[in-house]
C-alpha cells in the first residue's frame, strides 16, 4: 500500500467502506439480528508491552470500527488457573500469545456488544446488563511481571 494516498484512491477507498457498511446492515436486517456479542480477541487481556505484535493481528474490534457501527467491549469474566494451557506457539504471534497466557490468571475476557448504527442505546443497554451481572469481583489483582 502506497502512502499518501490521492483524492481519487481516498474516494474509491471510501466508496468501497460504505458498499461493505450496507452490506453488513443488510445482514443485520436480512437475519434480524438487533445486537451481537462476540469476542474481542483471541486471548484474554493482554499484558502491558505485549501488543506491538499482537493487537493487531488478533483483534475483532477493527470490523466494526470500520464500518461505523456502535460497539463497545465490557469485562466477562476473569481468567482464572484452570483456564490456562500448556501449548507451543506455532509461528511468532501464535508464541506471543502464549508467553501473554503464562501470566494471564485474573486478566479480564471481555466481549465486544455491536448493534446496527443509530442504535447507541441499546448498545450501552446490553453492555450495562453484562457488567451489572457481575460474574466475578471487578477488585483488580496485582499482576505478575512478564518473565
Amino acid at each position: 500500500m502506497q502512502l499518501p494516498k490521492t483524492v481519487q484512491e481516498t474516494w474509491n477507498l471510501q466508496y468501497l467502506r460504505r458498499l461493505y457498511r450496507k452490506a453488513l446492515l443488510e445482514s443485520f436486517r436480512a437475519q434480524n439480528v438487533e445486537c451481537l456479542i462476540t469476542p474481542v480477541h483471541v486471548a484474554p487481556a493482554i499484558l502491558h508491552g505485549t501488543s506491538q505484535r499482537i493487537l493487531a493481528l488478533v483483534s475483532y474490534t477493527g470490523l466494526y470500527n470500520l464500518v461505523d457501527f456502535p460497539a463497545g467491549v465490557v469485562p466477562a469474566t476473569l481468567v482464572r488457573t484452570e483456564d490456562k494451557t500448556e501449548r507451543e506457539g506455532r509461528d511468532m504471534w501464535d508464541q506471543d500469545i502464549c508467553k501473554n497466557e503464562l501470566n494471564a490468571t485474573g486478566l479480564p475476557i471481555g466481549v465486544q456488544v455491536v448493534c446496527p448504527p443509530f442504535e447507541e442505546a441499546l448498545c450501552v443497554d446490553v453492555m450495562e446488563a453484562i457488567a451489572s451481572a457481575k460474574p466475578f469481583d471487578h477488585t483488580p489483582q496485582p499482576l505478575q511481571p512478564m518473565q
